[in-house]
């Protein structure tokens, strides 16, 4: 049993890539998800409603 899964991601390699991102365009993820998405060409609402 995992005793800090939060320590643990914050840890992968990729959330780092993911943080710095972040980071770097003014703090705000969910910013930066709709920036990623509409770059790339994708409806960001389309995406949310996946996990509908």
């Amino acid at each position: 049993m995992m005793t800090n899964p939060i320590g643990y991601i914050n840890n992968m390699p990729e959330m780092k890539n993911v943080m710095e991102m972040v980071n770097n365009n003014g703090g705000n993820a969910k910013d930066v998800f709709y920036k990623l998405a509409e770059q790339k060409g994708v409806n960001p609402d389309d995406i949310l409603n996946m996990f509908k």
